[in-house]
């Protein structure tokens, strides 16, 4: 069902084509252009049909996506035909040939002309936005400069073609950046910042490589230019695999922002092996974005957070993940068994496993071979609260993270929960708690306040129950 819209759109386009001809007869452009657009519309239609057959939207919301695509294709085809009629316009006036002339008047070495070539692409790509644009304004230019100064014409796209596409990755304005900083909810310039690095290192390997082909003229080129990004690659990634447990995890002055929005702002503390941690806040205070920190699913703006005296971005990301055994409030199921979801990340012994779960978290054994649909939406909130507890800790990792993991829980299940955590904290040497029930203070050492996105104390339970009921402030806290 996947690639029927696809099937659809090629169907389409060879049924029209055909009777022209098509594929062993040349078909005229306006021609091909038809069948390309009745290929989209009606692969578009069996797509919105499919949505609304499996429920993923209601057809308004549905329709809605798509006009909303046309929207934004709306403005990449108006660049496109104002590219293509600027670069109608400079053949016409024999831009080229002006160049190509001004340049031998001034003795321009022609060994530099393809990384000019791409410097030039570049700017038009980082200025308009647009690669597609940059290449109906480009080659008009880079071919008759390619074929004055007998320079190997495939040199010349090439250099267009990557100019182009460099260009396009530091652009804020480009289109294709606009859409993925908005897919993935996050500030624009924040986009473009952390793609920047990448962008500009093949952008550096590549005007080396075109300075090299336009001293040499070889293909060879390519080849080192390969062989430049391979190393890099592999010096970017050899980080250091996290090997030990760390005595002590620090968080120094951290601050994080999204979408210019502060969400938690100089955040300091030190946190012993063997502690077992509290975060308590209002929603909104800050809590999950602090463990979202620790688990290098995002990164902080400013400050630094640390195990023993090393930086926590100094370890290879798998290692580093592989220590932590981890409950979100969103669980992630796949469509498989509940037994497979279980040990997605590691292999376990079932009937071994059902020896140590209590029996509020316990199914019976048929349970477990019931198959689950994509993010569990055919079980209960608290049947997948409890699937997501027992694939956390069976996995056994060094750190146990809890956000919010009973919101879904009844109250026994709540007070089988507790002695579980009781019973298995002693195996991890972290254990960081989220939550708003006041029960589950009785099993930590220290509760971390936070709020407005601020570190506001480090207190005992005992401490934290003691000064909020003297001052009155339990109910604001706590809900």
């Amino acid at each position: 069902m996947v690639l029927l819209p696809i099937l659809v759109v090629f169907v389409t386009l060879f049924a029209t084509l055909a009777p022209l001809g098509f594929p062993f007869q040349k078909v005229d452009g306006n021609e091909f252009r038809v069948a390309l657009t009745m290929g989209y519309f009606f692969g578009a239609l069996v797509l919105m049909f499919l949505i609304r057959m499996y429920k993923v939207q209601v057809f308004q919301k549905t329709f809605q996506i798509y006009v909303n695509g046309m929207k934004g294709m709306t403005d990449v085809a108006v660049t496109l035909v104002l590219a293509w009629s600027l670069g109608s316009m400079i053949s016409g006036l024999g831009t080229a040939d002006f160049i190509v002339n001004a340049m031998k008047t001034v003795n321009f070495s022609p060994v530099l002309i393809p990384a000019i070539i791409f410097l030039f692409g570049t700017f038009v790509s980082f200025s308009t936005g647009s690669s597609w644009g940059t290449f109906a304004i480009m080659m008009p230019l880079a071919i008759p400069m390619a074929h004055a100064f007998a320079i190997p014409y495939a040199i010349a796209v090439g250099a267009v073609l990557s100019g182009g596409l460099f260009g396009d990755h530091c652009s804020p304005i480009s289109d294709t950046t606009i859409l993925s900083s908005t897919g993935a909810q996050c500030d624009l310039v924040g986009h473009v910042k952390t793609q920047l690095p990448y962008a500009v290192t093949n952008g550096v390997i590549a005007f080396a490589a075109y300075l090299f082909a336009g001293f040499t003229g070889s293909p060879l080129a390519v080849v080192l230019a390969v062989a430049a990004l391979v190393l890099v690659i592999f010096i970017w990634n050899k980080k250091e695999k996290l090997s030990f447990v760390p005595s002590v995890i620090s968080f120094s002055d951290v601050s994080f922002s999204n979408n210019k929005k502060k969400i938690l702002s100089g955040i300091s503390f030190s946190i012993n092996k063997g502690e077992r941690i509290a975060i308590w806040g209002r929603n909104g205070a800050g809590k999950s974005t602090l463990i979202n920190l620790l688990l290098r699913l995002s990164t902080p703006t400013s400050g630094k957070i640390c195990f023993d005296n090393f930086s926590v971005e100094e370890f290879d990301i798998d290692s580093y993940r592989n220590i932590f055994s981890y409950v979100s409030q969103d669980q992630i199921f796949f469509d498989e068994t509940v037994e497979e979801n279980l040990f997605l990340s590691h292999k376990e012994d079932l009937e071994k496993m059902i020896d140590f779960i209590p029996n509020s978290l316990m199914f019976d054994k048929d349970f477990f071979q019931k198959q689950m649909v994509a993010n569990g939406s055919n079980f209960s909130g608290g049947e997948r609260q409890k699937i997501a507890l027992l694939r956390a800790t069976t996995k056994r990792g060094h750190i146990l993270i809890l956000d919010e993991a009973t919101a879904n829980y009844d109250q026994q299940s709540v007070v089988e929960y507790d002695q579980y955590i009781s019973d298995i904290s002693s195996a991890y040497d972290y254990v960081f708690l989220i939550t708003h029930n006041i029960g589950e203070l009785q099993l930590v050492d220290k509760v971390i306040v936070l709020d407005q996105g601020r570190l506001q104390e480090i207190v005992t339970p005992a401490e934290f129950m003691s000064k909020y009921e003297k001052h009155n402030e339990r109910e604001d806290l706590f809900l």
